[in-house]
């Protein structure tokens, strides 16, 4: 009769020993779980970072591509006006010079006409 409350004792013993290390096992699984999410946590925050890093450049390269594209397009333009000027100019040119020709063809043939009645 002395030997069950030893056997109930034994594994009461046992059971409190499997307790112990199920949440040691417990706690260190928790543990990881906290370190794991920590990790992440901070793996996600550094692309964050990265991509919000990305997206400055993004739109600094973007903002430069368009002044640059504007800055040709002035280029351009101010080319294009001065061509047209130049053109104006040599089509001014070629009218008085045409006129000119006129003028002294006209003379040339008042001329002649007076040297043939002369």
């Amino acid at each position: 009769s002395v030997s069950i409350p030893l056997l109930y004792l034994r594994q009461r013993a046992d059971l409190t020993v499997v307790s112990l290390e199920i949440e040691q096992v417990r706690n260190h699984t928790d543990n990881g779980l906290v370190s794991v999410l920590e990790t992440m946590k901070e793996e996600r925050s550094d692309t964050d970072t990265k991509l919000i890093t990305a997206f400055d450049t993004m739109m600094k390269d973007l903002g430069s591509t368009n002044s640059m594209v504007v800055d040709v397009m002035d280029v351009i333009k101010e080319d294009r006006d001065a061509t047209r000027s130049k053109f104006d100019d040599v089509l001014e040119t070629l009218h008085s010079d045409r006129t000119d020709a006129n003028d002294k063809f006209i003379s040339l043939l008042e001329t002649f006409h007076d040297d043939r009645e002369g």
